[in-house]
């Protein structure tokens, strides 16, 4: 449990306030990002989001990016590579009007489940993921100090609002998260972009091409248990 609610007289936080506006406007996405750059004073809000819930974000610039590109192709090669990996994957694959997962048209939704699970499939979406790494107007990592529970609630708290402040701003995340969902290759990607911490999370932010249809949403009572 992260946290227990109360309801009472009294007057909120204005800031907090103000991110509630983007929860409805904010999306994950695969696809490219436009070209169009993200000013620097949005950066410099994007940290201040995560040191403010006790994370670090650090962005990535210039030629750093290239190892982890390299690191997020090795991932997705590892992954594809291990079949149980590739059934739990394709589990989560549905048709849009099925709930959460990952939300995939009707009409392919059965192919590519099929696809997923019996063909490693992991050099091309390596050679695509290395493209929007590298391209990516915003390569960020989410980092926390250690690696406990509490951690991983804090890197939570923290990504919530970052990409909320992001939403805000009309930037939208998009996840290559492999790096870290591999324990050695979490460990160079600390090496090359977290310097004394644990990286939680790896994103692009950027504003996308086009707007999305937001995937479907777990209902409050899903979430929120009554005391």
């Amino acid at each position: 449990m992260l946290a227990r609610v109360r309801l009472g007289h009294g007057t909120g936080e204005a800031p907090l306030a103000r991110l509630a506006e983007a929860i409805d406007t904010r999306y994950s996405t695969r696809d490219a990002f436009d070209a169009s750059e993200v000013d620097l004073e949005i950066e410099r809000e994007l940290i201040s989001a995560a040191a403010q819930e006790g994370a670090e974000l650090w962005l990535i610039k210039g030629d750093a990016r290239a190892p982890i590109a390299s690191l997020v192709c090795e991932g997705d090669r590892r992954q594809f590579s291990d079949p149980r990996w590739r059934r739990e994957l394709a589990s989560w694959m549905h048709s849009r009007r099925s709930g959460d997962g990952l939300a995939t048209a009707p009409i392919v939704a059965p192919v590519s489940r099929l696809v997923v699970r019996h063909f490693d499939l992991g050099q091309r979406v390596g050679d695509k993921d290395r493209s929007l790494v590298l391209e990516a107007p915003v390569l960020a990592v989410l980092s926390t100090k250690g690696d406990t529970v509490e951690d991983w609630l804090v890197a939570g708290q923290a990504l919530e609002r970052v990409l909320l402040v992001a939403a805000g701003h009309g930037l939208q995340a998009g996840y290559v998260n492999q790096p870290c969902q591999v324990e050695e290759l979490r460990g160079r990607l600390a090496e090359v972009a977290t310097p004394g911490h644990r990286p939680q999370l790896l994103f692009r932010l950027g504003r996308p091409s086009e707007r999305r249809t937001p995937s479907a949403r777990r209902p409050i009572s899903d979430v929120l248990e009554d005391a």
